[in-house]
């Protein structure tokens, strides 16, 4: 309220004009201020009669802190100096709230807000007060004609009668708190109502249910709604019970659903951007600290649980907050999964990208694993040779390649970098080069060697310029060795497999025999070889690959989905210790090519065939695709196989279901899948049989066996709820082929033919006749006499016959009821020999 000075009133007239609607005992314009204003802003519900008074907000101009507290009511509607005799109103309190305050019910309005409880008595409850509230400037406890005022409609309600809860049931994750219950109090009527200021609703759970207030007092509800949330521990259905202490009579029973959640350390997360410091499943710290490129639109957490019985199912909820960084506008944000049946998962962060800076950070929590996540901007941080030692012959040349990388693992391509050489090899002119880097962040150089002997080596260091105006650069370290022999290779090193030294003279690729991974799992001796490479060279690198469907399996490895055609790494880890081994998919020989320092070796083993039934997945048949008219049988070769096309025998053909459709029917089969997983099926031919017969076979899950036939992808079997065949494809069990019996030949030469000539007339003035005949004679030509008075023949007509083998004829009746004879005949034609002649008396 404008306090300085002396409050401006509103002007003669205005006074005038208002004492004209009766406003009651004006005073002098000189005790207001000019622009001062209150209007009704909100109303909540009231209890009639109540002690705690409804909420009546106003939004307000001109006033300040402390005018609130000459806020006073009276029970007129402004248009009579006398109180309404059947209400009663009384400002039990008031508070200013500053614009855009904490509390600022709309803070983007401009207007201060003073936030009243009035209550009000109406003789019934659902009965509306109309009153008027004013800021009695003058403490005259009247309405002023210049003093700020507005008038206000109230209703009432009745007590509290009914609790309502939304919802009635929700569910929550093990320790995280629910959403919002919503707390609704209702009179009879179904009316929002109030507490009185010595009541309460007690708010309780059984089992493990923990609400967040267990006690809604009068100034909880005072808007007649209220909001709390459960926790609970253990899982499953939990009640949570609301009473009315002081009328116990009037309660509600909500539930709490405890879902399972999940227990998620580092080794079961990976952290997947475009560019981040996480480094797959496993290889992560709980608690630890992550980098993310801050040009990074979104971060996608992975899970995937050692511990599937336990979380499979289960849920995982993370929290992500920052102090700079916002989600949808806020500081924080939850994102929640549900790990499928295999314990697996993921979630997506999305921040504002507007609001990510480089130096930012957001933290990640929830189900026991936690982690912050900075942004930072890419920068040079590692240089990386190609290998670390490399091979020159004596008096040749060599190639040195190093990547610059950034924290991220990724290339830099912008930048130079220089390679000097240093050592035995005394050529001290040139010993230094500098390139840009390339698109790859790499750069190569050619060393050549003039004075070094063989076994002397030289190092070659690397230093990174961020451009053409950095002269000095940065040692960011990755030297490498050049090594000099004479022939420029490293090491003759040996391979074994299964430990067989496969160099022995009499060594053969059947020494070492693996049966084919067809259950995905190599956990028996005879399903994977271990590899072994012994004396290598030092510090070089190694490559490992191999063919014909083989798969390598690094130390810790044993399912197929796992395994790799090739790998690489120091050509020291090759040991039997290390736990490399070698899986087979496809029957046959298996070429493993060893490469490292310049050197190529090979050696061989053998993946057996495959004889385990269990391994049976999927079927195909195949028969001629077409037969002579009167065949009695057509031969059909169904085949067995596994996931990788090995044929598999001994698969009793009643783990087959047949059907043949078309004019035939299955006849007999051989008992069982031969060696070559065929298995030869007969099918009797219909007599007089022509057209498409199609024979489907399929194969059919077998649990006494444990057959593969069925089943998905990445499952082993028709009833796997979990990918326990991951990297198998689907199984093709149903098969069919189409054989078409050819239509009876037809006949050779013309047909024979019969004519018969029908005819009508008695008397009429036309006589009508009809030639039937064969539908082969179609298009032949019909010739039609008659004798006339004379008895001599004479050509009537001549007509075509038509599709249907029939030829009609009209002739002029010129003997009135006298019998006239017709003879027909049909000519003959490439399809048909002539008729004889037929011949028919008409009257």
């Amino acid at each position: 309220m404008n306090s300085s000075g002396i409050k401006r009133g509103l002007a003669a007239g205005a006074i005038s004009a208002l004492a004209v609607t009766g406003l009651p005992f004006l005073a002098s314009s000189a005790s207001a201020a000019v622009g001062d204003s209150i209007t009704v802003a909100s109303v909540g519900p009231t209890l009639n009669a109540g002690d705690l008074g409804g909420v009546v907000v106003l939004k307000t101009k001109g006033l300040t802190a402390g005018d609130e507290a000459n806020i006073k009511a009276i029970g007129t509607d402004l248009k009579s100096s006398a109180d309404n005799a059947n209400q009663t109103v009384l400002v039990k309190d008031a508070t200013f709230i500053a614009d855009k305050s904490a509390n600022d019910s709309n803070p983007n309005d401009g207007y201060d807000e003073v936030k009243l409880h009035v209550a009000v008595t109406t003789p019934h409850d659902g009965d509306t007060a109309h009153y008027a509230l004013y800021v009695d400037d003058n403490n005259s406890n009247t309405v002023d004609a210049n003093e700020a005022r507005t008038t206000v409609d109230q209703s009432t309600s009745g007590k509290v009668a009914k609790i309502d809860v939304s919802p009635a049931s929700q569910s929550a994750v093990q320790g995280v708190a629910s959403d919002d219950y919503t707390v609704s109090l209702l009179d009879a009527a179904d009316r929002p109502t109030q507490l009185l200021n010595a009541d309460s609703i007690t708010v309780a759970g059984d089992g493990d249910a923990t609400p967040s207030d267990t006690s809604l007092s009068a100034t909880d509800t005072e808007l007649g709604t209220d909001t709390f949330t459960a926790t609970g521990n253990t899982v499953g259905a939990h009640d949570i019970t609301l009473v009315d202490t002081l009328t116990p009579t009037v309660k509600n029973k909500v539930t709490l659903n405890v879902t399972k959640a999940a227990v998620i350390t580092a080794d079961e997360v990976d952290i997947v951007t475009g560019a981040d410091s996480w480094d797959g499943f496993g290889n992560g710290t709980d608690g630890g600290t992550t980098a993310v490129r801050v040009d990074q639109s979104s971060i996608r957490i992975d899970f995937k649980s050692t511990d599937v019985a336990n979380d499979k199912n289960s849920t995982v909820i993370l929290t992500v907050s920052s102090g700079n960084v916002t989600f949808g506008g806020e500081g924080s944000t939850k994102v929640s999964t549900k790990l499928d049946a295999n314990g697996v998962g993921s979630v997506v962060i999305t921040p504002d990208a507007g609001s990510i800076q480089a130096g930012d950070s957001i933290t990640v929590s929830g189900n026991t694993f936690d982690q912050t996540l900075n942004f930072q901007r890419a920068a040079a941080t590692a240089v990386e040779p190609s290998s670390d030692v490399y091979f020159s012959k004596l008096d040749g040349s060599v190639d040195v390649t190093a990547t610059v990388l950034d924290q991220f693992g990724l290339p830099v391509t912008t930048g130079f970098l220089s390679a000097a050489r240093n050592g035995a090899n005394n050529d001290t002119a040139a010993t230094t080069q500098k390139k840009p880097v390339g698109s790859d962040g790499s750069a190569t150089f050619t060393f050549t060697d003039k004075d070094a002997t063989a076994g002397d080596t030289d190092t070659v260091e690397f230093r990174y310029f961020a451009d053409q105006y950095d002269n000095t650069g940065t040692d960011l370290g990755g030297d490498a060795t050049i090594k000099y022999t004479v022939d420029g290779m490293g090491s003759d090193y040996k391979i074994s497999l299964a430990d067989t030294d496969t160099e022995a003279k009499d060594y053969d690729a059947s020494d070492v025999t693996v049966v084919p991974l067809a259950d995905t799992v190599a956990d028996s001796g005879d399903e994977a070889a271990d590899l072994d490479v012994d004396s290598t060279e030092p510090g070089a690198e190694m490559s490992v690959s191999v063919d014909n469907g083989a798969l390598i399996l690094e130390p810790g490895e044993s399912k197929l989905s796992e395994g790799s055609s090739s790998v690489t790494a120091a050509a020291g880890d090759f040991n039997t210790a290390s736990g490399y081994q070698i899986v087979g998919t496809k029957s046959g020989v298996v070429t493993v090519t060893v490469e490292s320092a310049h050197r190529t070796e090979t050696a061989q083993m053998t993946v057996g065939d495959e004889t385990d039934q269990d391994s049976a997945r999927n079927v195909t048949v195949s028969g001629p695709a077409e037969v002579e008219n009167g065949a009695t049988q057509i031969a059909y070769t169904a085949v067995i196989t596994d996931a990788f096309g090995n044929p598999v025998p001994n698969i009793p053909v009643q783990q087959l279901n047949i059907q043949v459709s078309g004019p035939a029917q299955f006849q007999d089969s051989d008992v069982m899948t031969n060696a070559a997983g065929q298995i030869n099926l007969n099918v009797k031919v219909d007599s007089g049989a022509e057209g498409d017969v199609t024979i489907k076979v399929t194969g059919l899950p077998d649990y006494w066996y444990n057959t593969q036939f069925g089943a998905a992808a990445d499952r082993l079997h028709a009833d796997s709820s979990t990918k326990d065949g991951e990297g198998l494809a689907a199984s093709s069990n149903v098969a069919t082929a189409t054989t078409t019996v050819k239509a009876a030949p037809a006949p050779s030469g013309p047909s024979d033919i019969v004519a018969v000539l029908k005819g009508k007339s008695n008397g009429a003035k036309d006589d009508k006749l009809k030639v039937h005949t064969d539908k082969v004679a179609e298009g032949a030509t019909v010739k039609l006499w008659k004798f006339n008075k004379n008895g001599k023949k004479v050509l009537v007509d001549e007509g075509t016959v038509n599709k249907w083998g029939n030829a009609k004829f009209v002739a002029a009746d010129k003997n009135g009821n006298k019998v006239t004879k017709y003879i027909a005949k049909v000519l003959g034609t490439d399809a048909n020999k002539a008729a004889k002649t037929n011949t028919k008396k008409v009257r």
